[in-house]
């Protein structure tokens, strides 16, 4: 959601006839999908799992809370308390985003989940019409914060940041072109 545009607007200067296909990546299959070809390269948060591929650091991120603007009861900071008595919106820990409801799970912590959505593309229209929160990579949240009627808010409890790595597998045979393409990922995001 942060870095495609501007992936997509390198690949048009660059390599304009290069034919892109984004999928949403199952992080328990991430290595399989590498290993066998299934996908050319991932750029996702770290995960535990372990993960045979190569790996590059691109970037450390952190999690923040996003409400509409005008939230009724929710003002320029968020309390534990009100983050657990209001209702949430939570994305699929198939994403690789389950730092935040691990962290609540240890701390015994309980809140109400309304929501459960695949992907983060709907949420700007969620949270912007309700009173819901959702807990998201602050890039994203910013990015979304910016183009709609929301703000972002710091957690009122500890998440450790968390890496967003670049991950492939070399192939054998010619493997210039995905060379190439984790390359011009590499540079594309650093300049992010």
């Amino acid at each position: 959601m942060f870095f495609l545009p501007h992936i997509l607007k390198a690949l048009q200067t660059l390599a304009p006839q290069v034919e892109l296909e984004v999928i949403q990546v199952d992080i328990n299959r991430m290595d399989e999908w590498l290993r066998t070809g299934k996908i050319d390269a991932a750029v996702c948060n770290r995960s535990y799992l372990p993960i045979q591929a190569k790996c590059e650091l691109m970037f450390i991120e952190r999690y923040v809370c996003m409400i509409r603007k005008g939230h009724p009861r929710v003002g320029d900071t968020l309390t534990m308390e009100q983050f657990v008595s209001e209702r949430h919106v939570v994305v699929s820990a198939g994403t690789g985003h389950h730092f935040v409801e691990d962290r609540l799970r240890e701390a015994g912590v309980e809140r109400t989940v309304s929501l459960r959505v695949p992907h983060f593309s709907v949420l700007p229209e969620i949270i912007s019409s309700s009173d819901l929160l959702v807990t998201l990579p602050m890039r994203v949240a910013n990015m979304y914060a910016e183009k709609n009627d929301l703000r972002t808010l710091a957690l009122p409890f500890t998440v450790p940041e968390f890496e967003v790595s670049l991950h492939w597998h070399e192939h054998t045979g010619d493997n210039s072109a995905q060379l190439w393409f984790c390359e011009f990922l590499r540079e594309t995001i650093s300049r992010l």
